[in-house]
């Protein structure tokens, strides 16, 4: 969708919405238009974030929840967004897109930086590899957090785990069943998932290495400003395995590349294991978590006709198979 002409029905839906909040004169300037509609709010208090969430994404239960935790992170000094409450002390509110369409909102405190994405082509290898190693040691406080919460007995969210990968109802779709798979494709990536869920089961679950996670940390969510960092966007916050967390930022192939892989593996794990422990058999299912990633990625853009294309559609398949081929079973 064209930014410079964003559908108005969003517009609407947003200045109906920030009444809600107690801002003073809010001025409205659309930010993204993609699952989620942003917006940024400059107003007398401050800059704010509005987002007009995706419809049936999350129940405002889940939305509750994941405010309950971005709270709690705030609370044991993590930067993360803020969540702002409304004037009768909500964080989120329920709006009317057009005749047909509802969306819950929320809005949170604007965060200045860049995200690291948007540095690495500046960044020599080495540099990357400093911001892997940083970026491990990230996901090691959020999951020593969130593996000692104490949540609210009404903590809702979605689960990152066999049934939400591959079951009958999965997270992000069956992505088995892209119509643009070829049947020796089908073949060889249902092949694999069969060996990936036996993988998982017998691995199980504990709390050293299954709790909340991020669910998409890479760096693209991960803002940097005079060395402060900050994370964001836990839209796919959930129940997972750690190695799953590890396994998205290295599928960032913005940033890091094939040749590079192995080197950005091992900062990654190197910063983790500084502040976590992180042991050799946990390692080495982060291959299997980088093929899980790259298969329910393809059940996410089946899902997502804003970001469908057949050339992109292709592109992840190939990805899927070239990973598939070269796939080893890891000792349990």
């Amino acid at each position: 969708m064209d930014l410079k002409n964003a559908d108005d029905r969003y517009r609407q839906a947003a200045t109906k919405a920030v009444r809600f909040w107690s801002f003073t004169d809010p001025v409205i300037q659309i930010v993204s238009v993609s699952e989620n509609v942003t917006y940024r709010i400059q107003a007398l208090e401050g800059v704010f974030v509005l987002r007009l969430h995706r419809p049936r994404y999350h129940t405002l239960q889940e939305l509750q929840s994941e405010r309950q935790w971005t709270n709690a992170l705030l609370s044991s000094g993590t930067a993360v967004p803020r969540g702002v409450e409304t004037k009768d002390g909500r964080y989120y509110v329920e709006v009317s897109i057009g005749k047909n369409e509802r969306r819950y909102v929320g809005v949170t405190n604007w965060i200045e930086g860049v995200p690291i994405r948007h540095l690495s082509n500046k960044m020599t290898a080495k540099q990357i590899e400093d911001q892997f190693e940083k970026l491990g040691e990230i996901a090691a406080r959020l999951h020593n957090h969130s593996s000692v919460w104490k949540m609210a007995q009404d903590f809702s969210r979605h689960s990152f785990d066999t049934e939400g990968y591959f079951g009958e109802k999965p997270f992000w779709g069956k992505y088995w069943q892209s119509p643009s798979l070829k049947i020796v494709e089908k073949r060889l990536i249902l092949d694999k998932t069969k060996i990936l869920r036996e993988v998982l089961l017998a691995y199980g679950k504990n709390d050293a290495t299954y709790s909340l996670i991020h669910g998409d940390l890479h760096f693209g969510n991960v803002l940097v400003r005079d060395n402060e960092t900050a994370i964001i966007d836990f839209d796919d916050a959930g129940y997972g395995w750690h190695q799953y967390e590890l396994a998205v930022a290295l599928s960032d192939d913005e940033i890091s590349h094939e040749a590079d892989l192995q080197s950005n593996q091992e900062a990654l794990i190197r910063g983790y294991r500084r502040h976590r422990a992180f042991s050799e058999v946990a390692k080495g299912l982060i291959d299997s978590f980088i093929l899980i990633r790259a298969m329910v990625s393809l059940g996410w853009i089946e899902q997502r006709p804003e970001h469908r294309s057949e050339l992109r559609v292709r592109q992840q398949i190939d990805h899927i198979c070239n990973l598939c081929e070269i796939y080893k079973e890891p000792s349990l």
